[in-house]
Protein backbone atom coordinates (compact mmCIF):
# COMPACT_ATOMS: atom_id res chain seq x y z
CA UNK A 1 0.00 0.00 0.00
CA UNK A 2 1.09 3.67 -0.45
CA UNK A 3 0.82 5.63 2.46
CA UNK A 4 0.30 9.12 3.08
CA UNK A 5 -0.85 12.12 5.10
CA UNK A 6 -3.66 14.68 2.78
CA UNK A 7 -6.78 16.30 3.37
CA UNK A 8 -9.80 13.46 3.76
CA UNK A 9 -12.01 12.16 1.17
CA UNK A 10 -14.68 11.19 3.91
CA UNK A 11 -15.02 13.93 6.42
CA UNK A 12 -16.69 16.87 5.45
CA UNK A 13 -13.59 18.90 7.72
CA UNK A 14 -11.44 18.97 5.10
CA UNK A 15 -9.01 18.20 7.77
CA UNK A 16 -5.86 15.89 7.17
CA UNK A 17 -5.82 11.95 7.47
CA UNK A 18 -3.17 9.11 7.13
CA UNK A 19 -4.74 7.82 3.88
CA UNK A 20 -3.91 3.93 3.22
CA UNK A 21 -4.37 3.77 -0.73
CA UNK A 22 -3.74 -0.08 -1.74
CA UNK A 23 -4.13 0.53 -5.48
CA UNK A 24 -0.85 1.91 -5.69
CA UNK A 25 0.89 -1.84 -6.10
CA UNK A 26 -2.62 -4.26 -6.62
CA UNK A 27 -4.43 -4.75 -9.74
CA UNK A 28 -7.52 -6.90 -8.69
CA UNK A 29 -10.69 -6.00 -6.57
CA UNK A 30 -7.46 -4.41 -3.74
CA UNK A 31 -6.95 -1.77 -6.53
CA UNK A 32 -10.15 0.33 -5.47
CA UNK A 33 -9.49 -0.16 -1.41
CA UNK A 34 -8.51 2.81 0.17
CA UNK A 35 -8.53 3.33 4.54
CA UNK A 36 -8.31 7.03 6.64
CA UNK A 37 -6.97 7.20 9.74
CA UNK A 38 -7.69 10.08 12.22
CA UNK A 39 -6.27 10.47 15.76
CA UNK A 40 -8.99 11.65 18.13
CA UNK A 41 -6.16 11.19 21.17
CA UNK A 42 -3.03 9.33 22.09
CA UNK A 43 -5.54 6.11 22.26
CA UNK A 44 -8.15 6.42 19.94
CA UNK A 45 -7.90 6.65 16.10
CA UNK A 46 -11.60 6.86 14.20
CA UNK A 47 -10.71 4.89 11.14
CA UNK A 48 -12.88 4.74 7.70
CA UNK A 49 -12.30 2.63 4.56
CA UNK A 50 -13.91 1.78 1.37
CA UNK A 51 -14.19 -0.15 -2.08
CA UNK A 52 -14.60 1.90 -5.05
CA UNK A 53 -17.10 -1.38 -6.47
CA UNK A 54 -18.99 -0.72 -3.56
CA UNK A 55 -19.65 3.02 -3.61
CA UNK A 56 -16.28 4.36 -2.87
CA UNK A 57 -16.35 7.46 -0.11
CA UNK A 58 -19.86 7.76 -0.91
CA UNK A 59 -20.38 4.37 1.25
CA UNK A 60 -17.13 3.86 4.30
CA UNK A 61 -17.15 1.18 6.14
CA UNK A 62 -16.18 2.55 9.68
CA UNK A 63 -13.63 0.99 12.46
CA UNK A 64 -11.29 2.57 15.34
CA UNK A 65 -7.95 1.42 16.21
CA UNK A 66 -7.67 1.35 20.36
CA UNK A 67 -3.33 2.50 21.51
CA UNK A 68 -1.02 3.81 22.80
CA UNK A 69 0.50 3.22 19.79
CA UNK A 70 3.98 0.54 20.36
CA UNK A 71 6.81 -0.28 18.18
CA UNK A 72 6.26 -3.02 16.36
CA UNK A 73 9.00 -6.15 16.06
CA UNK A 74 9.34 -7.22 12.59
CA UNK A 75 11.66 -9.51 13.15
CA UNK A 76 15.05 -10.07 11.53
Amino acid sequence: MKTYIGPTTIGKDGKDAMHLYYGAYNSDIISGMHDEIRKVNDNLYICAGYMASSGGPLNPGPFVLVGPAKPHDFGS
